[in-house]
């Protein structure tokens, strides 16, 4: 850990301001003469508050490398799905939570942040590449693990570039932006979720989560389309907030569609031959084996836009 990141973990531990932790560092270094490092009078300080060696000195892991109780690790990935944030209000006590899914080249794993840590949520998009140190190790009750931010926890985000291809070109890619015109709509699918974790819930006479039991079903749903770029065509998934954005639909209405497809096949004819940017996760369907593009964002593109993105891919 570097002197930056142990005085973060000094400040969040001791409620010290930074000119506060500054005079208490050069204090350390009068005391010896000035014998002392500034490194040094640090890590003293870290030890006066109760910052044991195994929070300073940490070791970067994979996300296959953990394990239950483990501590004193950094882990770096990239965000692969966001949750945005949720206030409740539990025995008293007010606060919020989301969480986003992270991935390197070993798995995945959620990331559960609290209270203050969740305004970060509405910055990250798919794709954006986060470090995360001093985060709680938990094991759920179906014995997948989570991290959880704490108060000392340090996530530090780094901006993606996506770059524009063809859809002849993103086999290889791990994400992509894509521009092209619809030529196929699926009908919307409808699924039951948990509505406390959003897992699917599965039927057995009643409607069950595996980790909350029998729950009442959130409705979740996905658009399927075809785009065409005049190099490939190519499935696009679009879920909740990305068909809403291209359906111009809130969710309310979106899943009044559930009950009362009636109005799907225009919705269907007014997005035959319309174009659209998107932002996408490329996913290999072995099932099929063929490429999907998930949609993270969508948008109907200015002339000016479809030029800038086509001088990028030239």
């Amino acid at each position: 850990m570097n002197d930056a990141q142990l005085t973060e973990q000094i400040k969040a531990r001791s409620g010290l301001s930074d000119a506060d932790l500054v005079q208490r560092v050069e204090q350390k270094k009068n005391e010896l003469h000035g014998l002392l490092s500034h490194t040094g009078a640090l890590h003293i300080l870290a030890n006066e508050f109760g910052i044991q060696a195994k929070e300073i000195y940490t070791r970067k892991s994979t996300i296959a490398e953990l394990v239950p109780g483990m501590r004193g690790f950094e882990l770096e990935g990239a965000i692969v799905r966001i949750y945005p944030a949720k206030s409740f209000e539990k025995n008293g006590r007010k606060g919020s939570v989301g969480s986003f899914l992270l991935q390197d080249t070993s798995g995945r794993v959620r990331v559960v942040l609290w209270d203050e840590k969740t305004t970060l949520l509405s910055t990250m998009h798919d794709g954006d590449t986060v470090m995360l140190q001093s985060m709680r190790l938990q094991q759920r009750p179906d014995g997948e693990l989570e991290l959880h931010s704490q108060p000392s926890s340090r996530i530090t985000l780094s901006k993606s570039s996506v770059p524009c291809m063809f859809l002849s070109q993103v086999g290889q890619a791990a994400t992509a932006s894509v521009y092209g015109t619809i030529v196929a709509v699926h009908d919307l699918r409808f699924f039951e979720q948990c509505p406390q974790c959003r897992k699917r819930l599965q039927n057995q006479g009643q409607w069950v989560c595996p980790v909350h039991g029998p729950q009442s079903p959130h409705y979740g749903y996905l658009l399927s389309l075809v785009i065409d770029d005049g190099t490939a065509t190519m499935r696009v998934i679009l879920f909740a907030q990305q068909a809403d954005i291209l359906l111009g639909m809130n969710s309310q209405g979106v899943l009044a569609l559930r009950d009362n497809p009636t109005g799907l096949p225009d919705i269907r004819k007014q997005l035959l031959g319309k174009d659209v940017a998107l932002r996408c996760n490329v996913q290999k369907n072995d099932l099929f084996s063929r490429v999907e593009l998930h949609a993270t964002a969508v948008s109907v593109p200015t002339a000016d836009d479809v030029l800038q993105m086509l001088e990028q891919m030239a």
